[in-house]
């Protein structure tokens, strides 16, 4: 029994420290995926510095050709650009100095053009005045006074009653309108109605064919033939008698074409004693 006690608490040892060596591995197994993992992290961090050492590198190749372009052409170019704002610098100066110079200048000839414009404006007043009361003497005033000029109210009368005569020439003007109105109106009317005085202008000349195809006949009637049969046939006695037929015909037809064609009615034998300006009226 003395024996087993010493057995037990060594297994018990023996276990404990195998459960111990299992922690002790499992955490050695931690660090070694740790370690790995920061492994892998720092390869990739060398090859960042690899390229960042590469992209370095040929940054500084190109700014060593940039450096001898700029010894080569670009710093001699920016010291003639820096010579030449120099100078232009010094023009500004110098051009600044004159324009000073001419400022001045146009002031003294500004004092000296306004004080000759009020020396003029003053003797011109004068003469419009003395010109102002020779011509108010000359339009029947009495030319001296410091009153408004006689000549000038009669010059502004003069100036009314043109004013009023220019009225009623627009008064005239519109009532010429009103007849150029009328007037095409009644040309717009010739044109509607000259139509049918083709027609009967037409009418006409088939009449009066008419008439000389029976006047030319060696056997026309004409002129009382029938009425006396033992007096035979009066061939030229019925041409005159169809010619003045004719001509009266034509005379008439006329009048009333011409009648119709301004507008208005056929004129009575009582309207052949109005004058010439009723008759125009009438038309109108």
């Amino acid at each position: 029994m003395m024996m087993s006690t010493p057995l037990t608490s060594l297994s018990d040892s023996h276990r404990e420290l195998s459960k111990s060596i299992e922690q002790s591995n499992e955490s050695t197994e931690t660090f070694r995926k740790i370690i790995v993992s920061e492994g892998k992290d720092l390869r990739r961090l060398s090859n960042t510095l690899l390229d960042l050492s590469s992209s370095i590198l040929e940054l500084q190749a190109s700014s060593s050709s940039l450096r001898s372009t700029l010894s080569l052409s670009a710093l001699p170019r920016l010291r003639s650009l820096r010579s030449e704002l120099d100078a232009k610098d010094a023009d500004f100066e110098r051009l600044k100095k004159e324009a000073g110079d001419v400022r001045g200048t146009i002031e003294r000839e500004k004092g000296a053009f306004v004080e000759m414009s009020e020396a003029l404006r003053g003797e011109i007043t004068e003469r419009v005045k003395r010109r102002g009361r020779n011509f108010d003497r000359l339009m029947g005033g009495e030319g001296d006074t410091e009153e408004e000029p006689k000549g000038i109210q009669r010059l502004e009368e003069k100036g009314r009653e043109v004013e009023d005569l220019k009225a009623k020439l627009d008064e005239v003007f519109t009532s010429q309108e009103a007849v150029k109105a009328r007037l095409s109106a009644l040309q717009s009317k010739l044109k509607a109605t000259n139509r049918s005085t083709i027609e009967s202008n037409t009418a006409l000349v088939n009449v009066t064919s008419n008439i000389d195809l029976m006047t030319s006949s060696p056997f026309s009637n004409i002129g009382g033939a029938f009425d006396n049969p033992s007096a035979g046939l009066d061939v030229e006695g019925g041409k005159e008698h169809m010619g003045k037929v004719k001509d009266n015909y034509r005379e008439r037809y006329m009048v009333d074409n011409f009648t119709n064609r301004i507008g208005g009615e056929e004129l009575s034998e009582e309207d052949d004693s109005d004058s010439d300006e009723e008759v125009l009226r009438k038309m109108i």
